[in-house]
């Protein structure tokens, strides 16, 4: 499986890794992104923390704090948005939008490539003009994850008030609804939404993979299971084999794991492959196959890997 990951070393933006070959390709971070006058943000982040990745026909586009980087088919850098929210987590593609989530807003953005124009849908107020960035204290949500299926995005999160959530919201009617619960009493952050064949969904927790309760019958089961002061973020691939990231709690390891699973049912025990120097990783997306926690159309525009 060839995987895009978005790793945590300060020197990198982009990283790929082919789980067959080992073989692996860094797309270095912009100099921007290393100046201390661009680290202040309004929630104490690492200053350099490239998180979402996706793509359309022509370009990638990897989240980075409040910058949308764009990067042409050779994977040049061709232009750096301030679109984004402090604390942007994933991105993906849909209906020709390039959607964000903010978490630090609230808020799910929408860029449009073609137009330059940008809009933000507020978790609890709807469509709005701008919304301020706030301290983890200061949320009544924290989302995390989206996942593009037809008319709708699914976004997860977690609610104090409920734990892990689902919610839809119909793009075409401009509707908001649920949220459904993933498993009560689960507070664990969510970091990746997975959808089977079978409409099931599953959402990747930083203690494991959980189930929508309606899903199958270990829905409060963790599946994954991260070493002792490790933590499970990013999840990428298909049915028939996928993978985690798995990383240590903190920015100073040597590196991070990826996790790959031959068999989404069976869970055999996973080939584990060290990523040296890449500390941790935030979000995983396939690029050569069927991705079920990206369902993007198009085909990763790079093709020399």
């Amino acid at each position: 499986m060839k995987i895009a990951a978005t790793p945590s070393n300060g020197t990198d933006n982009l990283c790929l890794f082919d789980t067959e070959t080992k073989e692996e390709k860094r797309v270095a971070a912009l100099p921007e992104h290393l100046n201390n006058e661009f680290a202040d943000d309004l929630v104490n982040g690492p200053s350099h923390r490239p998180y979402g990745i996706t793509w359309n026909a022509d370009n990638v586009f990897v989240g980075i704090r409040r910058n949308l980087v764009v990067y042409d088919s050779e994977l040049n850098a061709v232009d750096m948005l301030e679109v984004l929210g402090d604390n942007t987590h994933q991105l993906t593609c849909h209906k020709g939008l390039i959607v964000s989530v903010q978490t630090s807003r609230i808020c799910i953005g929408f860029y449009n490539p073609a137009t330059g124009e940008s809009k933000l849908y507020h978790m609890r107020e709807g469509w709005v003009d701008n919304a301020p960035c706030l301290m983890k204290d200061d949320r009544d949500i924290r989302v995390n994850s989206v996942l593009s299926m037809g008319d709708s995005l699914y976004i997860a999160g977690n609610d104090p008030s409920s734990s892990n959530q689902l919610w839809e919201l119909n793009t075409e009617t401009d509707t908001l609804s649920g949220p459904t619960v993933f498993a009560d009493g689960w507070d664990e952050k969510i970091h990746g939404l997975f959808c089977t064949s079978g409409d099931h969904f599953f959402a990747l927790a930083t203690t494991g993979l959980i189930a929508k309760p309606d899903g199958l019958d270990h829905a409060l089961t963790p599946l994954v299971q991260p070493m002792r002061d490790h933590e499970a973020k990013g999840m990428c691939g298909d049915e028939a084999e996928w993978a985690c990231g798995l990383s240590e709690h903190n920015y100073t390891a040597p590196g991070a794991y990826i996790q790959v699973y031959k068999d989404f049912r069976t869970h055999p025990e996973p080939e584990s492959h060290f990523i040296l120097g890449v500390k941790k990783f935030q979000d995983l997306r396939r690029i050569d196959g069927p991705d079920k926690c990206h369902l993007n159309r198009f085909s990763f525009p790079y093709k020399g890997f």
